[in-house]
């Protein structure tokens, strides 16, 4: 990951610079299971005294407090509060019923259904069983009859399909 932030930093340099623009890196992980240890700085050097260091903030959601992102009222964040720090279960409920009370001049029915879609993508990570993620959907009111529940129904089936076979295959 380093390397790759020093790639992107590298590359918007020019714009930041011409514009003058405030600009700060920062890797987000996701899921405990998956983290290497991530020092959040690369340092380079060469021959002929040259050098780069590149330094970013690590943020590691499941570290991370809930309340501040459920007090933001921002739509676009509840989807990775499953994540953070806390119970599982009860983040997927209250991220969930607060991301269908938006008001629908903040997300429209269209933009609700993609983020409650990759809400409970992400909430497999926590949530390993199925039936008690969806059963977790319904608690937070996507009802059975909304076209979104089915919506989600298929995909978080087909998510766990998904990982059941790259989990066989690298058993292998």
């Amino acid at each position: 990951m380093p390397f790759r932030v020093a790639e992107y930093s590298a590359f918007l340099l020019r714009t930041i610079c011409t514009h003058q623009l405030p600009f700060t890196c920062m890797v987000i992980y996701l899921d405990p299971k998956v983290y290497r240890h991530d020092p959040g700085r690369i340092d380079l050097s060469g021959p002929f005294g040259w050098s780069h260091r590149t330094e970013y903030q690590v943020l590691k959601l499941w570290e991370m407090d809930p309340a501040p992102i459920l007090a933001m009222a921002s739509p676009g964040l509840l989807r990775f509060v499953p994540l953070m720090r806390g119970q599982p279960e009860a983040l997927v409920v209250e991220s969930a019923r607060r991301l269908i009370l938006t008001p629908a001049s903040t997300a429209g029915i269209e933009d609700k259904r993609e983020l409650l879609k990759i809400l409970s993508s992400l909430a497999t990570r926590v949530v390993q069983d199925p039936s008690r993620l969806q059963q977790l959907l319904k608690e937070a009111g996507v009802m059975e009859n909304n076209d979104v529940y089915e919506a989600l129904s298929r995909e978080v089936g087909e998510i766990f399909a998904s990982r059941r076979a790259a989990t066989s295959t690298l058993a292998r």
